[in-house]
């Protein structure tokens, strides 16, 4: 089962603000793991809602993945939304629905 550390989500928020800032408007924790249902095989799913993308915010966000994924012997999906689309289909998309009802807020912005 994929352990969900405490320590793992405190590290993942802190870095992610650190680079993206102001930009990054809530990070959200989707899927197996926030359903509770986790196994061996799942996954860590998480979404960041966002103002704006650019072009370098892909590889920022795979350099903290990887060092995660490298510490802790788990699997990081992330997902990089701009909160225009979120907004815009949140309750039509399924995809969007699951992490509207499912999810579990890790860091909103003030």
């Amino acid at each position: 089962m994929v352990k969900s550390d405490d320590r793992l989500f405190y590290r993942f928020v802190d870095e992610v603000k650190t680079v993206y800032g102001s930009n990054l408007k809530s990070i959200i924790l989707y899927g197996s793991v926030a359903r509770g249902t986790a196994n061996e095989e799942s996954d860590v799913d998480i979404a960041l809602i966002i103002e704006k993308e650019d072009e370098d915010m892909y590889d920022k966000l795979l350099d903290i993945v990887v060092a995660i994924e490298l510490e802790y012997n788990i699997v990081i999906t992330t997902a990089l939304i701009e909160t225009r689309l979120f907004e815009k289909w949140r309750d039509v998309s399924p995809f969007y629905k699951n992490i509207t009802n499912e999810g579990i807020k890790l860091w909103t912005a003030a």
